[in-house]
C-alpha cells in the first residue's frame, strides 16, 4: 500500500532495526526476521507445552495427597503462594496446624477451587507470545494488556517466572495499526539529526513545553505541530532570553546569587513550558562581567604603579618622585587605571 510505504517508518520486531512497511500488517523488516521470529515462537510453543504438560503431572500427584503445604497448594491451583495467604484470610481455606510454623491445607478444601482457578493455554489452537513480546508488539502497557485480556477472557500462564498468552487471542483485540502519519509525528531520530540535538536535549524540550509524544512499538513519536512551534519560541527565547538555569552556567553564578540580586526588582520575563526566562539585557546589567578590558599590548609592555611598588620593593612616595623626575611614559585605561612603561621602570628601579 503506497499510502502506507509513505507514511513513516516501523521498529522491526525481531532485530530492532527501523524500516518502512509495505503492509498495515508488517512487522519485520525482512523475511529472515519474519522467519526467525517463527521459529523463536516455535521454541517458546514447545518450551511453554512441555512445562504445561508437567505441571498437569505434578497436579496429578498432589491430588493423590490429604493434604498440602502453601507452596503444594499453589502448584495445585496454579497460582502464586500470596493467593493462597489471601484465601486463607478471606475464610474461604482452612488450614490445619502441625506445628508452631507448619501448615496444611486439606484436599478437600482445594479441589473446588481447581476448577476455577487459571486454566493452561490451548497449544493446539494457538501459538503463545510472552508478555515481553506482546508489549512490543502492540505498543500497549503492561497495565492495559492485563485490563483488555481480562475483558475478554483471555488468560495467560507462567512458564520460568514469565507470562505467555495465546498469540491469536490478542490479535483479536489489538488489530494491527497502521504505520504513523509523517505529517503529524517526528521520530526521536529526526529530531536529533536535523538540530544535532541529543536523546537528552530533546527529551528536556518535550517535557518543559508539554508537547505531545506517543509509542508505536519501540518508536518514540513527537507531535510535529507542538514541536515547530515550541522550536519557535525557542528561537526567540535563546537570542533574548535566558532561564534561570541557563543565567546560572552563562554568568559563572550561584542560584543563591540570583535571587539576592533578582530580589524586590521587577524583571520582566516570559513564561515558555515550565520556565520563566528573563530578558538577556537585564541580566547582563546586573551580572555581566564588568572588569575593564586591557589591551594586550598595555597589558606586555606597561605596568600598572601598586604593581610596580611590589616588583621593585620601593615605596609609593620613592616610585612617585622618580617616575615624575624622569617623566615616565604612562597612559590611562579603562577602570580608571594608569599604567607605566616597564623598559623605562626596569632603568629606574632595576639593580644592576
Amino acid at each position: 500500500m503506497e499510502s502506507d510505504k509513505n507514511s513513516g517508518k516501523r521498529i522491526c520486531q525481531q532485530c530492532g532495526k527501523p524500516f518502512v512497511p509495505r503492509t498495515r500488517a508488517q512487522y519485520f523488516c525482512s523475511s529472515r526476521c519474519g522467519d526467525l521470529a517463527k521459529d523463536k515462537a516455535e521454541r517458546e510453543r514447545i518450551k511453554v507445552s512441555r512445562a504445561i504438560e508437567a505441571r498437569k503431572q505434578d497436579q496429578a500427584g498432589l491430588t493423590g495427597k490429604q493434604s498440602l503445604s502453601i507452596s503444594d497448594a499453589s502448584r495445585l491451583l496454579n497460582v502464586s503462594r500470596p493467593t493462597i495467604y489471601k484465601l486463607i484470610e478471606e475464610g474461604k481455606l482452612s488450614p490445619i496446624r502441625l506445628t508452631k510454623r507448619t501448615i496444611r491445607i486439606p484436599i478437600e478444601q482445594l479441589k473446588p477451587l481447581q476448577d476455577q482457578s487459571p486454566q493452561p493455554l490451548n497449544l493446539e489452537e494457538s501459538s503463545v507470545i510472552s508478555l515481553q513480546d506482546a508489549l512490543t508488539r502492540f505498543g500497549v502497557t503492561k497495565a492495559w494488556l492485563y485490563e483488555k485480556a481480562k475483558r475478554h477472557g483471555i488468560k495467560s500462564t507462567l512458564v520460568g517466572g514469565k507470562a505467555f498468552f495465546p498469540k491469536k487471542d490478542l490479535e483479536r483485540i489489538f488489530p494491527p495499526k497502521s504505520a504513523y502519519d509523517r505529517k503529524q509525528w517526528y521520530t526521536m531520530d529526526e529530531l536529533e539529526a536535523a538540530h544535532n540535538l541529543s536523546e537528552k536535549r530533546v527529551l528536556t524540550i518535550i517535557g518543559q513545553h508539554s508537547i505531545p509524544t506517543q509509542m508505536v512499538g519501540r518508536l518514540r513519536l513527537v507531535s510535529r505541530k507542538e514541536w515547530d512551534r515550541a522550536r519557535k519560541t525557542i528561537g526567540k527565547l535563546d537570542r533574548y532570553y535566558l532561564s534561570r538555569q541557563d543565567a546560572l552556567k552563562y554568568y559563572h553564578i550561584s542560584n543563591n546569587t540570583f535571587i539576592d540580586k533578582t530580589k524586590g526588582l521587577e524583571l520582566e520575563f516570559v513564561n515558555s513550558g515550565h520556565f520563566k526566562y528573563y530578558k538577556k539585557k537585564d541580566l547582563d546589567a546586573l551580572f555581566k562581567d564588568k572588569t575593564p578590558k586591557i589591551p594586550k599590548e598595555i597589558r606586555r609592555d606597561y605596568m600598572r604603579g601598586k604593581d610596580a611598588l611590589k616588583h621593585y620593593h620601593i615605596t609609593q612616595q620613592t616610585f612617585l618622585d622618580y617616575t615624575k623626575a624622569a617623566q615616565v611614559t604612562k597612559v590611562k585605561t579603562e577602570g580608571r587605571f594608569v599604567w607605566y612603561k616597564k623598559s623605562e621602570l626596569d632603568r629606574l628601579f632595576k639593580k644592576p
